[in-house]
């Protein structure tokens, strides 16, 4: 059963992937990453460095965006599926709330989110991963933490807590 899981994930289309994921988790006793002590980073938002130079404001606004648009699917999950549902009216909405939640329970609603923010980025964490990949795939060039991590458009702390 250890490697059933990864084998079956290849072959199935990725919205069912993380359901799946649960499911054979309850039944083949897999455990998550962040369970067994390894500390990458799951989600992350990414801009082209000359789009980040030449455009700013409009990074810095989308990211405002995107923190209220979590906090508010966090919050009420059932109206965020409905836009869902809206924007693609094939989505089966009792499947999206679903997904949502085992996302946001399991990757959102932590400890850590809870004491430090949505979208807090710990620098050390990050070289962290940097040096875990680099060794993992046996990377010439190591990037630094400061070269593809940037706190400076993240909202306030005050604006980052959980709802």
């Amino acid at each position: 059963y250890g490697s059933l899981p990864w084998r079956v994930l290849r072959k199935t289309d990725n919205k069912y992937s993380m359901l799946l994921l649960d499911c054979l988790r309850q039944v083949t006793n897999q455990v998550p990453f962040y369970e067994s002590g390894v500390r990458v980073y799951g989600n992350v938002l990414m801009a082209n460095p000359k789009f980040l130079a030449d455009n700013p404001k409009a990074v810095e606004r989308f990211v405002r965006a995107y923190h209220a648009a979590l906090k508010s699917a966090l919050k009420d999950t059932r109206e965020a599926v409905k836009s869902v549902v809206e924007a693609e009216p094939k989505a089966d909405a009792q499947f999206e709330w679903r997904r949502a939640r085992l996302a946001f329970d399991s990757f959102v609603n932590t400890p850590t989110v809870a004491e430090t923010g949505l979208g807090t980025i710990d620098m050390r964490r990050v070289q962290s991963n940097i040096d875990t990949v680099s060794a993992a795939f046996k990377l010439a060039a190591k990037p630094s933490a400061a070269a593809i991590a940037r706190v400076d458009f993240l909202p306030p702390a005050k604006e980052r807590g959980l709802p």
